[in-house]
């Protein structure tokens, strides 16, 4: 099978992302981010490269693309991955970081208005399984509703209007159907992480930084030496917690990536640039049913696989291994999604099936 690599834009554009709470100089200086890339108001960030690289507290208001200069029109979507769009018998977005490789074309006009206009059909939205800098603390509702406010933003009024949605927002079902979600049981450890650190709050989050001692190699049972981020330090805590989920030795070695301190990052590579791992919780499973998404269209994948990529830094060509969602099991939803497609062709075609007695 032939690859072919189509951009969405041929326009020198700049991606951006509002922030709800204002950057502090601090900050900037810290990240090593001009001044120049944030707007007058300090709430919008300019740049892909800096957006990737700032873990700033706070809502995420909204995404967007400019066309440099800034006070250009917008960029225009190359009319072949519109039409690649329209002809294809299926649409799968992902995985990749939600704002710089997601959303970085979802927010350039005329893609969102594709996707819509596609109902026949089945589009697949795979989630990242880790959060990064940019989605810092932002649970898997919190970035759906992103995708949705900013899509609402880039789509064309007329077509908008056309949907007659009472609070002009588009929903996550407008433009896909089944939302591939990362499992590992990062999600049991942070339930027992609240129960056992934090005994007196219902459902809150915990988070912890990792400071560079924290990092250190920690010995495990079975001699195994791996990264002590927050969950294997809870683990070597709370033995007992390995024997009630049955954790397996395999799994510890994927949460110790899934979180890892921002000192282990160098240019290009996946080490250091996880901030925790990203899962389906029961509020966020009922969000996306709100919102249209059929329940058996929420395919949770284990997030065990193991996954090499080429490093992009300049130099020798060399590989990196780090856990992901298992190939073979996106392989089988992306075959189901086909079959739904074809299945439900067959259906429309067939009038004493699809004409309700």
């Amino acid at each position: 099978m032939d690859l072919l690599v189509v951009p969405v834009s041929y326009s020198q554009s700049v991606l951006y992302l509002e922030y709800g709470n204002s950057v502090p100089p601090e900050s900037l200086k810290r990240y090593k981010i001009p001044e120049i890339a944030l707007s007058k108001d300090r709430h919008r960030l300019y740049g892909q490269q800096y957006i990737d690289k700032l873990p700033h507290p706070g809502v995420r208001l909204n995404v967007g693309i400019a066309k440099e200069p800034l006070d250009c029109d917008p960029p225009a979507a190359n009319p072949e991955y519109l039409q690649r769009i329209r002809d294809a018998e299926l649409f799968v977005m992902g995985a990749g970081s939600l704002i710089g490789s997601q959303l970085a074309q979802l927010v350039v006009p005329g893609v969102v208005d594709v996707l819509i206009e596609r109902q026949d059909i089945r589009k697949i939205l795979v989630l990242n399984h880790v959060k990064m800098d940019e989605t810092l603390g932002m649970s898997l509702r919190d970035q759906i509703k992103l995708i949705e406010t900013a899509a609402s933003h880039s789509v064309s009024p007329t077509l908008l209007q056309t949907l007659a949605r009472p609070d002009n927002q588009l929903r996550i079902s407008d433009l896909f159907t089944d939302i591939v979600v990362a499992r590992t049981v990062a999600r049991e450890i942070e339930q027992e992480m609240e129960i056992h650190e934090n005994p007196e709050k219902g459902n809150a989050f915990v988070s912890s930084d990792i400071s560079s001692k924290e990092s250190q190699k920690a010995c495990l049972p079975q001699s195994t030496q791996v990264l002590c981020n927050r969950y294997v330090s809870f683990l070597t805590k709370h033995p007992e917690i390995c024997s009630k989920l049955g954790i397996t030795m395999r799994e510890i070695e994927v949460l110790t990536f899934l979180e890892q301190p921002p000192d282990l990052e160098q240019k290009r590579f996946e080490a250091g640039r996880y901030r925790g791992a990203m899962f389906a919780t029961d509020a966020d499973l009922k969000y996306l049913v709100g919102q249209g998404i059929q329940l058996r269209s929420i395919h949770e994948v284990d997030s065990i696989g193991e996954n090499w990529k080429f490093v992009k830094a300049e130099g020798s060509l060399s590989l990196e291994f780090f856990p992901g969602l298992v190939p073979e099991a996106l392989l089988g939803i992306f075959r189901i999604a086909l079959e739904r497609t074809r299945s439900s062709i067959l259906l429309r075609g067939n009038p004493r099936l699809s004409t309700p007695r």
